[in-house]
């Protein structure tokens, strides 16, 4: 997609991936300045072959109408299943949603978006900053269970930092364009700062309807008034 070979753009190309899935696999690589980034790559004829198969869910219908979701429209669910499936697959869509998502976080001290590196990405490339951190997946064991002598000190900073997790995801499906719906723990980042880092994962919108009954519903709940809520 770059027209170019990793060793011409990159100083360092990690060729062994550190996450992979059917849907890509991601390396780790730096820039000859110096700067350390990620790279998700996936199979260009990937989406050939999910267009060969999104066809076959057509022979659901019979079974989806005789369950209880058949007050919904067969053909609305399939609609969204393959939109969130292309998007799965589309390191542009990403790219977008991650630059959306970095302006939300303008306002907003506590969440950090890696900036997307557009002239290094592609429809099946997205090379974003690496951001230093630990990626979530590696910080209980890594430093919440290493010393049972700090096990209070670090019950702490474990409860703190899932109360600060829910507060930016919260705060973004409320005031923000997009959130995360589908995500792996590795896609989230606890920085030094404190911060929390988005840097991959499904996301959606929510309606700003939606938006107002759940905000309306916190509020009541907050004060302790179930009639309301």
């Amino acid at each position: 997609d770059l027209a170019k070979a990793p060793e011409q753009i990159f100083l360092h190309f990690d060729s062994e991936p550190f996450k992979s899935n059917l849907s890509f696999q991601v390396h780790n690589g730096r820039f000859p300045d110096g700067t350390p980034v990620t790279i998700k790559i996936t199979d260009p004829d990937l989406t050939d072959r999910i267009e060969c198969e999104l066809p076959f869910l057509d022979t659901l219908e019979g079974a989806i109408e005789q369950m209880e979701w058949s007050s919904f429209s067969f053909d609305a669910m399939v609609e969204d299943f393959s939109r969130s499936v292309y998007r799965t697959v589309s390191r542009s869509d990403e790219a977008a949603m991650l630059n959306t998502l970095s302006e939300d976080a303008k306002g907003f001290e506590v969440l950090c978006v890696p900036e997307v590196f557009e002239r290094f990405s592609a429809a099946h490339i997205l090379t974003v900053e690496r951001l230093p951190g630990w990626p979530m997946d590696s910080v209980g064991p890594s430093r919440f269970h290493t010393d049972f002598g700090v096990h209070k000190r670090t019950d702490h900073e474990a409860a703190t930092l899932a109360r600060r997790l829910c507060y930016v995801w919260l705060r973004q499906a409320i005031y923000g364009r997009y959130y995360p719906v589908g995500f792996a723990t590795s896609d989230i980042t606890a920085l030094p700062s404190d911060k929390i880092a988005w840097s991959g994962g499904t996301f959606t919108s929510m309606p700003s309807a939606s938006k107002e009954n759940v905000w309306n519903y916190l509020t009541a709940a907050a004060a302790a008034n179930p009639d309301r809520a």
